[in-house]
């Protein structure tokens, strides 16, 4: 975040909007983007964000980016090239915009981590109705030892994941001391849960698993994003291990 390289710079009537935004959710039909820009070079102090109407002069967005997954997320980059701004564009206060953007970066990692429990549930709950539909040497492939303790250890995997966003949801909603470090970790394991999870319904489904028109398709494609989008897995892990050693 203190990497941002987009500037403002003061000009008469207000600032100058210079730089590009990569991988922006819903830029291509969006109304209203709220950006973040340099105000000053101290570091994550000198962060502002403003609200710049879409066919404001200087904005413009470049074609949707062709995602593994998530296809139903319109996703472009946006530039900013002499972009002005009034000075009432400031959202909040000047160079409060790190500040800004880290509390709402915790409501959207732990949506992330519900919608790792989403993928995880929908993808559980096929597969346990394949297995138990579709026959094997004569018999429901439900009544295979491998099978059904791979399915059990899913739902494991998956309550262990339900429980620890329920506990992040509640802390954050409460105000909780420790509601950052629940929703780190909440994010990190409904992540990589959901993804290994589908990953073996994908294998417990077999070459229909592999066509793209079947559910489970779809939720290998887009569950894969959840370890990237928000912070990745590596961030969360930097954020626990703060913790602990404070």
């Amino acid at each position: 975040m203190g990497g941002i390289t987009t500037k403002a710079t003061a000009v008469d009537g207000g600032l100058r909007l210079d730089g590009t935004k990569m991988f922006i959710t819903n830029a291509g039909i969006a109304d209203v983007f709220v950006v973040a820009a340099r105000t000053s070079p101290d570091g994550h102090r000198g962060i502002t964000t403003f609200i710049v109407a879409a066919d404001n002069p200087g904005l413009s967005v470049g074609r949707p980016l062709r995602k593994m997954g998530w296809h139903a997320s319109d996703t472009r980059e946006v530039v900013l090239a002499d972009c002005l701004v009034a000075d009432d564009a400031v959202l909040g206060e000047q160079n409060r915009g790190f500040h800004q953007i880290m509390s709402a970066f915790q409501l959207e990692r732990l949506t992330l981590a519900a919608m790792g429990v989403g993928h995880a549930e929908e993808c559980l709950a096929a597969a346990t109705s394949y297995a138990r539909d579709r026959e094997v040497f004569g018999a429901p492939m439900i009544e295979l030892q491998t099978i059904r303790h791979r399915l059990a250890a899913m739902s494991v995997e998956l309550e262990a994941a339900r429980l620890l966003t329920y506990q992040a949801a509640a802390r954050l909603d409460a105000g909780h001391r420790e509601a950052a470090t629940s929703v780190a970790r909440a994010k990190y394991h409904a992540a990589i849960a959901a993804n290994h999870i589908v990953d073996e319904c994908v294998q417990l489904f077999g070459g229909s698993g592999f066509l793209e028109e079947t559910p489970v398709a779809r939720h290998y494609r887009d569950a894969r994003v959840l370890r990237i989008g928000g912070g990745t897995d590596e961030i969360q892990l930097e954020i626990l291990a703060k913790g602990l050693s404070a």
